[in-house]
């Protein structure tokens, strides 16, 4: 199941599953096709998937590795260790 704008999802991996909750808030596509995904955290677990560093360098922006504890808003690419929990339509 792909994961689109709008979805809740959580994080499938390193037994976070049902501890962890977000809201896709947007999407960034580029000039080659390469998706990207914004995620709002409303749970956090303590493992954490990794943030798309390759997304924060085409934007100039200072990666959230710092402050990732402190930010809900994570920009990441696709994955299966996303779960979709509720789709939006």
């Amino acid at each position: 199941m792909s994961v689109n704008v709008g979805d809740l999802v959580c994080y499938n991996c390193a037994g976070m599953r049902k501890k962890t909750l977000g809201f896709v808030m947007s999407e960034y596509i580029t000039a080659t096709k390469k998706r990207f995904i914004m995620i709002r955290w409303i749970l956090k677990g303590e493992f954490m998937p990794k943030y798309a560093w390759e997304y924060y360098s085409l934007k100039g922006m200072d990666t959230p590795w710092n402050n990732y504890n402190k930010t809900c808003f994570v920009w990441y690419e696709p994955a299966d260790y996303f779960e979709v929990v509720s789709e939006c339509r």
